[in-house]
């Protein structure tokens, strides 16, 4: 060692970094408890060196250590990953929640709900069979109806309980969201300027970090790191914060989101502010809005892109957004809206159809009213090759309808037509002929002649006019002789037959007539235009119950309830309606379940018990004969019947009986909350490893810390005691110098 003033530097340099790593070490142990805090640690360099010019040659004398940094301990990587997987398992978990609380407030699957209620109604329609006159049974009856009512109305209120709930978490962790982003930015600004001092600024550094693990437990986003510190934070390829400027978020309830809120960046300001909506992979606020309800695309039976398949009426449809509401398809009610279109072949003189369509036509609009359908009736009418718009009704309007039928008459002279020759009852539907939004749309087709009419229809032909028919959703049944079903007209070519474009379509093929012993005669229309209206009626329940399963908690849980209990009450009223009451004399029976808003169907939240019940003679009303005779049994025993009545609802499964598809639909909430409590301890699992890991390297260790103080201590007593010897040396060259020899 040189013994100089240079070599005191050495020494100092030693007592300060000791006394720097002492610090940092106070300051670890300090903030053990610190939530996001990194544990900090000096790095020592050797300062540089000096040549010394001596005796023996150049050397070069080293003086001392510098204090490099005091830095952070954390390893990014993991930091990255594990924001990653913990903001999947935040996203099961608000998953996992929501299916939990829908168990509860179902009642199962531990038999406490709808399951129980509903078998001890069908066990009171039962009772009633075996006395029909019972004004006990009666009011058992009256009793578990208004029973069924209450659950579900109490079911409704608590989904839309959850939903606005749900909402405004939403809204909440939106507000959160850009809060914390501002945070951020204004960290990146601080964190620039302590750089640019030439400081470390590791304290704002483990704010930051907390913050940043704040943001991707909300939203799944991307970190990315500057080379001057900052850090940006990106979400779906929209800068959240860049640098130290924060984009402004907000969430807007409009018109068109219904009741429900979406998110927005802010990517200009101005009036109005130019905006984008957020889109969210596996995160909190993605979780939330799933269980909440998203804004997603629904079938649209206007526009079909594609053939009919029967096992999946809705998926060859084109697909529509609509808002969320009360009463909204989206957020689950039953679409029972139905524009139906009678179209009548007036061209065959003969057609001796014609004359029976109008005496049964009243027949076949009390049976659309006995459904339960809100349905709108169109008249159109072909001849000769042409066809033309006669009406449109409203179901209010169902006389004015029936009263233009009954003023038809065969075009006497005109050319048989079919449906080749008519290419004009397209053009209708197509221009002409309007429809209700959202409306499932059907087309009855009354008809004595082939489809081929006057020139033959080839199967080209035949899938150009089913293309037709599915660009306006269109459904066609058609009402003919049987063999018109799937024979041609015996030209040449080939038969082809109506079935063709029913089957392409979705539609029904109806016979008009019968073969009695070696006679061919016309069916009893009645139970034609029963056909025409089971079909309809079925088509609807079918595409209201086939529900297939999406990432949509409430909703889809909703509208699986909803397609229950809407089937059940229209059934139920359908036969109600049928029978006679115990009043002298007999009236007709009226619905037995009547919706308290009648502007939204029988739904979760919508359902009462017929009020007439209540009144002092109300349990007379309650129709339990067909004739009206006190021991006819007929309805009651029906309705008993509904429980177990094979083929009564479609799941894509296939079809079932209502106690098969409550219970499937329950095994299906079940599942996917059984899935989503997997997924969940699985990414807890990975989120919990990957953060242990991080914290074994970032955390304070009280051992390591003592260690770590003990070494600087002995470290800077040792660099006291060497700037000790150097000054006592100094003193005796600079005191003692020439004294030897006086």
């Amino acid at each position: 060692m040189a013994v100089g003033f240079a070599s005191y530097e050495i020494a100092r340099s030693g007592l300060t970094f000791n006394e720097r790593g002492l610090n940092a070490t106070g300051h670890n142990i300090a903030n053990v408890n610190t939530l996001g805090f990194s544990r900090q640690q000096a790095i020592a360099a050797n300062s540089f060196y000096i040549k010394n010019n001596a005796k023996y040659g150049w050397g070069q004398v080293g003086i001392g250590v510098d204090v490099q940094q005091t830095r952070q301990i954390r390893h990014k990587f993991l930091d990255n990953i594990y924001r990653y997987e913990n903001a999947k398992a935040d996203y099961w978990h608000v998953r996992s929640q929501t299916f939990s609380e829908i168990e509860n407030i179902l009642g199962e699957p531990i038999n406490q709900g709808l399951q129980s209620l509903l078998n001890r109604y069908w066990d009171a329609w039962q009772e009633l069979s075996k006395d029909p006159s019972s004004l006990t049974t009666r009011s058992l009856v009256r009793q578990l109806g208004e029973s069924i009512a209450f659950e579900m109305n109490n079911v409704g209120a608590q989904f839309d309980r959850m939903q606005l709930e749900l909402d405004a978490q939403f809204c909440d962790g939106i507000r959160m969201l850009g809060e914390l982003c501002e945070k951020v930015a204004d960290l990146n600004r601080l964190i620039k300027s302590v750089q640019i001092a030439g400081e470390a600024p590791n304290d704002y550094m483990d704010a930051r970090n907390l913050l940043l693990d704040q943001i991707s437990s909300l939203i799944d986003c991307e970190i990315y790191e500057r080379d001057d510190g900052m850090h940006d934070v990106i979400s779906n390829g929209i800068y959240l914060v860049y640098r130290d400027d924060a984009k402004r978020l907000l969430t807007m309830q409009t018109p068109e989101t219904g009741m429900f809120h979406k998110a927005f960046v802010v990517m200009r300001e101005g009036s109005p502010p130019v905006l984008e909506e957020m889109v969210f992979g596996q995160c909190k606020l993605k979780g939330i809005l799933e269980s909440r309800g998203d804004f997603v695309s629904l079938p649209d039976i206007s526009a079909q892109n594609g053939p009919y398949d029967p096992a999946d009426p809705l998926g060859s449809m084109i697909r529509y957004d609509v808002m969320f509401g009360r009463g909204s398809i989206t957020n689950g009610s039953p679409n029972t809206i139905a524009d139906i279109v009678i179209a009548i072949d007036l061209s065959d003189a003969s057609s001796a159809y014609l004359e029976q369509l109008k005496m049964d036509i009243d027949s076949y609009v009390d049976g659309l009213f006995k459904k339960g359908l809100d349905f709108n009736l169109k008249l159109v009418t072909t001849s000769g090759g042409a066809a033309a718009l006669v009406g449109e009704y409203t179901k209010e309007q169902a006389n004015d309808f029936i009263a233009d039928v009954l003023s038809l008459a065969p075009a006497v002279g005109a050319n048989p037509d079919g449906f080749g020759g008519a290419g004009g009852v397209l053009d209708v539907l197509e221009n002409d002929v309007t429809y209700r939004e959202f409306a499932n749309r059907y087309t009855v087709l009354f008809t004595a002649d082939s489809i081929d009419g006057p020139t033959a229809v080839t199967e080209a032909d035949a899938a150009a006019y089913a293309q037709r028919l599915h660009g306006i959703g269109m459904s066609l049944s058609v009402v003919a002789a049987s063999e018109l079903h799937y024979d041609g007209d015996g030209l040449p070519t080939a038969p082809f037959g109506w079935a063709a474009l029913t089957a392409a379509t979705g539609g029904a093929s109806i016979d008009y007539d019968e073969v009695v012993g070696n006679e061919r005669r016309l069916r009893d229309f009645a139970a034609v235009m029963q056909d025409a209206n089971d079909f309809i009626n079925r088509s609807v329940n079918d595409r209201i119950s086939m529900i297939p399963t999406t990432e949509q908690i409430l909703p889809e849980a909703r509208r699986r309830v909803n397609a229950l209990i809407n089937i059940i009450c229209r059934s139920v009223n359908e036969l109600h309606r049928g029978g006679k009451t115990l009043e002298v004399p007999p009236r007709d029976g009226e619905d037995f379940f009547v919706p308290i808003n009648p502007i939204r169907p029988l739904e979760l939240g919508n359902i009462a018990i017929n009020p007439k019940f209540l009144e002092p003679e109300g349990l007379n009303y309650i129709v339990a004969s067909q004739s009206g005779a006190t021991e006819d049994n007929l309805i009651a025993r029906a309705i008993a019947n509904l429980r177990n009545a094979p083929r009564t609802i479609s799941a894509f499964v296939g079809e079932m009986t209502f106690d098969d598809y409550y219970r499937d639909a329950i095994f299906v909430i079940s599942n996917q909350a059984a899935e989503s409590e997997r997924y969940l301890k699985n990414q807890i699992t990975v989120a919990s490893q990957l953060d242990l890991m991080r914290h074994s390297i970032m955390d304070v260790s009280m051992d390591e810390e003592l260690s770590n103080m003990m070494k600087f201590k002995f470290g800077y007593d040792a660099a006291a005691r060497v700037l000790n010897v150097i000054d006592n040396m100094i003193e005796t060259v600079v005191t003692r110098l020439g004294h030897v020899g006086r």
